[in-house]
């Protein structure tokens, strides 16, 4: 196994999936307790914020700050979710229930969007080889939502260009290596 420094693992943890090289997608995969430890590190997330500060648009996501519940208890709008559809320049006041994929549809095409389904074409049940396709064949101006399922979390919605690159997730400090993808849509503005 060969050894990794910090300032190395914190310069792969940075990058996209579709950036990265075999060779460094295969280093991850067999240090994961020491990419891990590093993930947890102060190091990494000064680096991650300053990489988001290059990423203003990012900054400027209107979502909700925490889950939403009704006078009855229901959940209506999730954090993760309501972060993707802002990204589109929709409020959370524009929609009543924003807490899956039917809703990110719905109010998406409600705004002017072609929200499409892509797991059977993209054949892919981890968001690592989701990505590496994505970017092998997404057009400039495409958006990807992907749902997925987090170990010891559960299911949350993040929004990736057509390069495969995280433009949105709300929980950044767990692994992406370990995250199964559940369903993936393509976003085109009309």
């Amino acid at each position: 196994m060969k050894v990794i420094t910090q300032e190395q693992a914190i310069e792969i943890l940075l990058k996209s999936v579709s950036e990265m090289t075999d060779e460094e997608v295969t280093l991850i995969v067999e240090n994961r307790e020491r990419f891990a430890e590093v993930k947890n590190s102060k190091e990494f997330w000064d680096a991650y914020l300053q990489s988001i500060d290059s990423n203003p648009r990012m900054l400027q996501v209107d979502g909700v700050d925490e889950h939403q519940y009704n006078s009855q208890g229901d959940l209506v709008k999730t954090v993760c979710v309501t972060a993707v559809i802002g990204y589109f320049g929709i409020r959370p006041s524009e929609y009543r229930r924003a807490i899956d994929d039917e809703d990110v549809a719905r109010i998406l095409r409600d705004h002017r969007y072609s929200v499409r389904s892509r797991k059977s074409t993209l054949k892919c049940d981890h968001l690592d080889r989701t990505q590496q396709k994505i970017a092998e064949s997404a057009s400039e101006g495409q958006y990807f939502y992907v749902s997925v399922r987090i170990p010891q979390e559960g299911n949350h919605a993040m929004l990736l260009d057509h390069t495969g690159a995280v433009v949105v997730d709300t929980a950044p400090s767990t692994p992406m290596w370990d995250r199964a993808v559940l369903n993936v849509k393509v976003i085109e503005r009309t």
